[in-house]
């Protein structure tokens, strides 16, 4: 079977549920008569129209229970995840939560999502408090979920509602994203992507879940009661795409091909994932596709060939990287350094045309000392072979500089060589 011939099967839910959480220690009295009164008539367009179909009814989602009676919250998960001090205090200090909760069908538009987030906005609002996302342990305070919520058109922006997570390890990052789940999909996941593009591949994923789930309401329309779908398991991506994702002006420019497969879990009680892949007829790595992806939809990053001709500056600065690479090599196969800490090695590569190029590269194993294992961080010019993100072997004898890389910090440790060049 082609590539354009294959597809994926996936399992439709009867139904997706959404629960948000609003902590208090002086709960309202009667909460369902607070949000009826003030929630009516602030929203127009879909969720105006689907609230005051609610409110018209005999019961409102909203129940108020002690914090001894639902299961205790991740505080360091809800910190990791952006609560402030505050926000964590009105956690610890609720003696009760009120609880939203809606389930509708799956797909567009996310009934569910909607009215139990805007609920929950306006209890906030009445009593001073925060709306916690329980699918991924957010805490929005009330202007922020009032921003994530459509407007009179149905608009939203999918990055507030599909968020992107890095977990870094020796061979790259893993990337996720979170928020699929609420239109009865798998999420996202990409594994071993390369360092030095993780961010911009992060917001290349959520153009890809943009794609991804319009191709799965387009499913989803021809037959609300199937209980498995096939979409394509190739998608192609573009600039646009990530736009519409982020919420900004339409942009034209290339498209990517990106092919996804279907990843249970080991349990049942596991989520599956579709990894994203190249397609079949891909012949480099899959690092360097991920970084061609990231050129086709932003663009090529600057660069370009700085020329140095020697100097002392330059031969301390090489001799000082070299006389410590036994104690950073030990450092990173002992696990030292933080999996947020990345190591990198600026190694010489002979030009057939004579001359020397040199190149920074990612570490990945180091096991043997007199070679590396890495992945390119950047194209080489003479070189057609040596890509941003293939992976390539390094000889420790040709290593002339290093530096830990730190995810949020950037370079905290050597990189000498580039201080001399900057002094050039």
């Amino acid at each position: 079977m082609s590539d354009a011939d294959d597809a994926i099967t996936l399992p439709v839910p009867e139904v997706v549920r959404a629960i948000y959480l609003v902590p208090t220690a002086d709960p309202p009295p009667d909460p369902v008569d607070l949000v009826r009164r003030f929630a009516a008539r602030q929203w127009g367009g879909d969720l105006g129209e689907m609230l005051a179909n609610l409110f018209e009814g005999p019961i409102v989602p909203v129940e108020v229970r002690p914090t001894d009676d639902i299961p205790p919250l991740p505080v360091e998960l809800l910190a990791a995840m952006g609560a402030t001090q505050d926000q964590l205090h009105r956690v610890e200090s609720a003696t009760h939560f009120a609880i939203i909760t809606v389930q509708s069908q799956p797909g567009w538009p996310p009934v569910h999502e909607w009215i139990t987030r805007a609920i929950a906005t306006v209890l906030a609002e009445q009593i001073h408090s925060d709306v916690i996302d329980v699918l991924n342990y957010q805490m929005l305070d009330v202007a922020r979920a009032r921003r994530t919520l459509p407007d009179d058109n149905g608009r939203i922006r999918l990055a507030d509602w599909v968020s992107v997570d890095y977990s870094a390890d020796r061979a790259g990052y893993w990337v996720t994203t979170t928020g699929l789940r609420r239109f009865g999909l798998p999420e996202l996941q990409t594994l071993a992507a390369p360092p030095n593009v993780v961010e911009r591949w992060g917001q290349a994923m959520t153009g890809i879940a943009h794609r991804l789930l319009a191709a799965w309401s387009s499913a989803l329309s021809y037959d609300r009661d199937a209980a498995f779908l096939q979409i394509p398991s190739l998608l192609e991506v573009g600039a646009h795409d990530v736009a519409t994702a982020y919420g900004r002006d339409a942009v034209e420019g290339v498209t990517a091909i990106v092919r996804l497969a279907l990843d249970p879990g080991f349990d049942p009680e596991q989520h599956s994932f579709l990894s994203i892949h190249p397609p079949l007829s891909w012949s480099g790595s899959a690092g360097e596709h991920i970084a061609e992806v990231c050129t086709a939809l932003f663009g090529a990053r600057a660069g370009g060939i700085r020329h140095t001709h020697p100097s002392e500056m330059m031969d301390h600065a090489i001799a000082t990287a070299r006389a410590a690479l036994t104690d950073i090599r030990g450092r990173f196969e002992s696990g030292e350094l933080d999996l947020h800490q990345k190591l990198l090695v600026k190694y010489a590569l002979p030009a057939a045309e004579g001359g020397t190029e040199y190149l920074w590269a990612y570490v990945t194993s180091w096991r043997d000392p007199y070679r590396i294992l890495a992945t390119s961080a950047a194209d080489a010019v003479y070189h057609p072979k040596v890509r941003a993100g293939r992976p390539v072997v390094v000889d420790t004898a040709a290593v002339i500089d290093w530096a830990v890389e730190h995810d949020e910090l950037g370079i905290v440790e050597g990189g000498w060589t580039q201080a001399a060049l900057d002094e050039d």
